[in-house]
């Protein structure tokens, strides 16, 4: 942190990047497996923010957490990986609130990736071959692929986009925000030539919006664009409950749709 001020003289931004896995079940892990995880995932999170605070005081910064999907809707393969990173989720949300609270103008959100062309995702293959008692990698990878509405595993750069952008102004009137990468999904709950929606694992939504906003003339819209609009709002609408931080009224007689 001091070797970043000195050569930039100030510090703007923070990023919780570091994460390990265990890849092993409740009754597998071994203590000193757990000590390490929480090391890394947890106090690392805890450690950083604290080292960049006095600095993001006073250029009223922001801090962007890594976190994970599995922090959001849990996690079957590790669940002890997913107890950390619900961890950092929800640190994210309260860290917003207390800075806002007390006035230091620094936001703070968090990225929930999926999985990811990483050793780290490569690691996970292996992992999941293992428990289902092969050492098809391969398998493992298309499985995990087929669970991807977008139809691609993610890659660093896609992750480093949203960091931009959490860390940029155009986020400025997000804080206690969570954004998620490319999610598992079911089947699509609907879908057509200029929208879509998609119910995914754990409540949460995959959202496509292409070409959908109203046309000039009246006389040219159609039925199908007027649905794949409401479609996708009413699913936004639902994301931003579940992402969104809800901050109360300042005063008793502020109205309830301003939470």
């Amino acid at each position: 942190m001091d070797a970043t001020i000195k050569v930039h003289g100030k510090l703007d931004v923070l990023v919780n990047n570091a994460g390990i896995f265990v890849g092993k079940g409740v009754e597998d892990a071994s203590l000193e497996e757990w000590h390490k995880l929480v090391a890394v995932n947890l106090t690392g999170v805890l450690l950083g923010t604290r080292a960049a605070l006095p600095h993001l005081k006073k250029t009223k910064g922001n801090i962007v957490n890594l976190a994970s999907i599995a922090g959001l809707v849990g996690s079957q393969l590790d669940p002890l990986y997913s107890l950390t990173k619900g961890g950092v989720t929800l640190f994210t949300k309260s860290t917003a609130l207390e800075f806002g609270r007390k006035g230091y103008g620094i936001r703070v959100n968090s990225i929930h990736p999926g999985l990811i062309e990483t050793d780290m995702g490569q690691q996970t293959f292996v992992m999941r071959a293992r428990q289902v008692g092969t050492n098809d990698t391969e398998q493992a990878r298309k499985n995990t692929l087929a669970l991807h509405p977008i139809g691609r595993l993610g890659v660093a750069e896609d992750i480093a986009k949203g960091i931009v952008f959490l860390a940029s102004d155009d986020a400025s009137f997000m804080t206690g925000a969570g954004l998620v990468g490319c999610s598992r999904t079911r089947s699509p709950r609907s879908s057509s030539p200029t929208g879509s929606a998609s119910t995914t694992s754990g409540r949460s939504s995959t959202i496509s919006l292409r070409n959908t906003r109203t046309p000039r003339h009246p006389k040219s819209s159609s039925r199908p664009a007027r649905h794949a609009r409401r479609t996708s709002a009413s699913a936004m609408a639902w994301c931003w409950r579940l992402r969104a931080t809800t901050i109360p009224p300042a005063s008793p007689s502020a109205s309830p749709r301003s939470t």
